[in-house]
């Protein structure tokens, strides 16, 4: 060892850590200002040449003999720098060295602020005097309160044990790849798409995929899907290929993209050869400016032109990722299975570097199983849920007795409830459309049909006249649902039940996307059950297996089943079938948006049906000869003596009158639910050319339940069936009219804000379609923003773009955004005028009582700010608050 001085100076002694920050400073500032000229000198430690080390020495001793010597020589100074360490610990050494104090600290002592996404550690004593508590200063990371909301879903609930292995698995999944895209992300997020929160598993889907893993995105309509891919596709050097179903879906995603002036195009059938020819030409440019290209599947499988190009992409590393969206159509356990989808298999052969993005709303495990299976997507993909509930939407069932009388309630609930509000109106066929749309328009309410026998031209006129609000009500068949794309869609109504509950799920989801309350209306019929349940038998088109054909039958059948079953929450049975446990307590804790099954309140109980199960087994298995039917046996359970049952001398059968106890409706669920289970089955027979009469027969499973409950069986398990029935109704009116007098109590000055509030976002909605032309304003500014515009009456551009959600600096220039400015100048001025006068009416009466639930927070009018003085000078008295404006 060369000779050194031996002069050893030791680090200022750092306090236990305290929790309150300002106390820390104050204990850190005088300790530190010794040494305040050393912190910005570099350390001996360091090996850059243009450094200079300081004519110090530190020493770290210990007992253990054993332990190595670390000696570091200068030629400047003759300075050495002893650090005694175990050999095994001799790679943490520049870990331990604190980048801004150029101090060696010890990381088990004293434990330094760590940044998940960025990985930078400093010194506690740095972190306490230099960082800003919102991120981590080596990397000038925002300190914006925004920025705060990007959660990790993998952070939360971690036992405080594993807390190093969970270090490790986040600093493996994201470390790297979070400190080079996370500015980018952030930076698009908020300009580009105008976006200042996450969703759940948002941030995880987007950064997995540029990390370029398969991903199974799967996510509730509006959850936020087409994020998770067409952020990564902005950031990424190539070409998005996105596979949807529908035109009309594909051309909704386009010009909402445009308008964000995201560069992309559609390469479909209903565009020009010149059209086609032009896109081509770019895509074989060195750098194509396209960054999502929308195709169908037809297209894939179809044109040699497009595999060409797809090939050169590949070959020139320009071709970024494929996206399915709606991939259940892939499985044909899906509710909507299309073989073109069964064709996409081959994107994984023919280009097995590229990731795959999937993209659904209504997958069960074993349809996403066997999606995965048909795409060769084996390993290594990362799968992204949220919640299935839709907290805002209103589920409900109605039973109807014909269509006329079903097309009546309908005609009359949209004209009590949804008066200039849109919504759609799902169909089972074609001539339902056309009927729906004619009846609703003699009752005066706009409607349009909208189904595959339109021509092109005329489809597409259709559905723009709906999404520019021209039209209120849609009619159309199911096909059309999944193409649909508009924020404010007020109500969902199924003229005929749906053919499973994900289609239902995917079709009743529309509405509401905006946040809003929407509602969900179901009608449904033991006709329409039969109706739908022949199709399938007899559709020879599809070229289904039996199998197939049995399960889009099972599918029916718990529909049907869903919509008998007046007991159990809604959201309940919905999400069950998904695997998802949800309480029908969460139902009920919002009172707004409880389903019609949680907002009656009844008495219900839990009744042992395994006897009279068995017992309709029997009757049905005596009467197998005689071709009985649901609403037959059901007759004959309950004791009905009509001439039909009396003339076959069914009323002196065992059965009957057995059940009188149970009502119509409980006997024809728990049938239902016996059929669903194989005990019971449904035998078609064509009575006419269109009509078709369904039998009751004894099940595949029928001598199981028998058997099993026979008292000669040696079984020590038996099969036991029970039903939830209502018993009464609880008499919940003893409050009904505690709150009559408050709601009576209406205030004035409340009234004129709100008519204020009313006609400014009607003039809104009307400058933003003469701003738009025939495009459709809704795909960029939804009506939740247009909500928040009249809520917050911004008075000036800034505020506008600062304190509104959806509007951006490039959408305020893009669209001349000043129009709306002029609106809501105009509107806020008379509003702070009624706040105004009311305002010198409180100041007049010292008992007078101040409403604090409106909004005196925005008092300025062109930028001077009226006195406060008079307000407050008031004795405050009890206050009640008063009605909110809708908006």
């Amino acid at each position: 060892m060369p000779n050194s001085i031996d002069k050893t100076i030791k680090r200022n002694h750092i306090p236990p850590i305290k929790n309150n920050l300002s106390e820390q400073i104050k204990i850190f500032q005088d300790s530190i200002k010794t040494n305040q000229t050393n912190m910005n000198k570099p350390n001996i430690l360091s090996t850059s040449e243009d450094h200079k080390s300081l004519p110090q020495k530190i020493t770290t001793t210990t007992n253990d003999t054993s332990h190595s010597t670390v000696t570091t020589t200068t030629t400047t100074t003759t300075t050495t720098t002893t650090k005694t360490i175990n050999p095994t610990d001799s790679h943490n050494l520049v870990g331990c060295m604190c980048p801004f104090c150029n101090e060696i600290y010890q990381m088990t002592c004293h434990r330094p602020i760590s940044e998940m996404s960025c990985g930078h550690i400093i010194c506690y004593q740095c972190f306490v005097l230099n960082t800003n508590q919102f991120g981590c200063v080596q990397c000038k990371k925002s300190s914006k309160k925004n920025n705060s909301n990007i959660k990790l879903s993998s952070v939360t609930n971690v036992p405080s044990d594993n807390k190093n292995t969970f270090q490790q698995v986040v600093n493996e999944k994201f470390e790297n790849h979070s400190s080079n895209y996370a500015h980018r992300i952030l930076n698009i997020f908020h300009e580009v798409f105008g976006l200042s929160e996450f969703r759940h598993n948002q941030w995880e889907a987007i950064n997995a995929a540029l990390q370029h893993h398969d991903c199974f995105i799967l996510m509730p309509t509006g959850g936020g899907k087409s994020l998770c891919y067409q952020l990564p596709a902005v950031i990424d050097t190539g070409v998005t290929f996105v596979i949807a179903p529908l035109r009309s879906l594909i051309f909704d995603q386009k010009q909402r993209l445009t308008s964000l002036n995201i560069s992309c195009t559609a390469l479909t059938g209903n565009i020009s050869q010149e059209e086609t020819d032009e896109i081509y030409r770019e895509l074989y440019k060195d750098l194509p400016v396209y960054k999502i290209v929308f195709i169908t599947p037809e297209k894939i499988s179809m044109s040699d032109q497009l595999n060409t190009v797809l090939r050169d992409l590949y070959n020139r590393q320009l071709l970024a990722r494929f996206v399915i969206d709606e991939c259940h159509c892939v499985s044909e356990w899906g509710h909507d299975f299309r073989r073109d989808y069964s064709q996409l298999g081959q994107l994984r052969l023919n280009y097995p570097k590229i990731n795959i993005t999937l993209l659904t709303a209504t997958a069960t495990l074993r349809v996403q199983q066997d999606i995965l299976q048909q795409l060769n997507i084996t390993e290594n993909y990362k799968l992204f849920t949220q919640s299935f509930n839709r907290s805002n939407l209103i589920y409900e069932c109605i039973s109807k007795e014909n269509n006329d009388l079903a097309l009546s309630q309908i005609a009359n609930l949209i004209k009590i409830n949804y008066q200039n509000q849109c919504g759609i109106i799902y169909c089972f066929s074609r001539a339902e459309c056309d009927r729906a749309a004619q009846y609703l328009l003699a009752h005066n309410i706009h409607a349009l049909s909208y189904h595959a026998g339109l021509n092109d031209s005329l489809r597409q006129t259709i559905h723009m006249r709906w999404i520019n609000d021209e039209c209120q009500v849609i009619c159309a068949t199911v096909a059309f649902g999944m193409g649909i794309d508009k924020n404010n869609v007020r109500f969902v109504i199924h003229f005929s039940m749906p053919q499973s509950i994900e289609g239902y799920y995917q079709e009743s989801g529309r509405a509401g996307r905006d946040g809003e309350i929407a509602n969900c209306h179901l009608f449904y019929c033991y006709e329409d059950f039969l109706k739908m349940k022949r199709l399938i038998l007899y559709d020879d088109e599809s070229k289904c297996s039996m199998q197939t054909k049995q399960l889009r039958i099972n599918n029916i059948n718990r529909v049907y089943d869903y919509c008998l079953n007046n007991v159990i929450c809604r959201r309940t049975q919905l999400l069950e079938y998904f695997g998802e446990l949800f309480p029908s307590s969460e139902c009920k804790r919002i009172m707004s948006t409880e389903c019609d099954n949680c907002r009656q309140v009844y008495k219900t109980s839990s009744i042992d049906c395994t006897r009279i199960s068995i017992e309709i087994l029997k009757l049905v298995s005596n009467l197998n000869q005689t071709n009985s039917t649901l609403p037959y046996i059901i007759d004959i359970l309950r004791g009905v003596n009509n001439k039909t049952i009396r003339d076959a001398g069914h009323h002196r059968l065992h059965a009957f009158n057995s059940c009188h106890q149970l009502t119509r409706l409980d006997l024809e669920r728990l049938i239902s639910r016996l059929i669903i289970d194989g005990y019971l089955k449904q035998e078609f027979i064509d009575q006419q050319p269109s009509s078709t009469t369904a039998y009751l027969r004894p099940g595949i499973n029928a001598v199981q339940l028998t058997s099993s409950n026979s008292q000669r069986s040696g079984n020590t398990t038996k099969i036991q069936i029970e039903l939830i029935i209502r018993i009464e109704q609880v008499n919940n009116n003893n409050n009904n009219n505690n709150n009559n007098t408050d709601e009576e109590r209406s205030n004035s000055k409340q009234k004129s804000i709100e008519q204020i509030n009313e006609q400014c976002f009607i003039e809104l909605k009307k400058e933003l379609k003469i701003i738009f032309g025939t495009s459709s304003y809704s795909n960029v500014i939804s009506e939740q923003t247009i909500k928040e515009l009249v809520k917050l009456m911004p008075r000036s551009k800034e505020k506008m773009i600062k304190n509104v959600h959806g509007i951006t600096e490039e959408l305020y220039k893009q669209h001349d955004f000043n129009r709306l400015l002029r609106i809501l100048q105009r509107f806020g001025s008379q509003r702070d005028e009624i706040k105004r006068k009311d305002s010198i009416q409180n100041s007049s009466d010292s008992e007078h009582e101040i409403d604090f639930s409106l909004d005196f927070t925005d008092r300025s009018i062109y930028g001077k700010k009226r006195p406060m003085a008079s307000v407050i000078t008031t004795t405050i008295t009890k206050r009640k608050r008063g009605h909110g404006s809708s908006f």
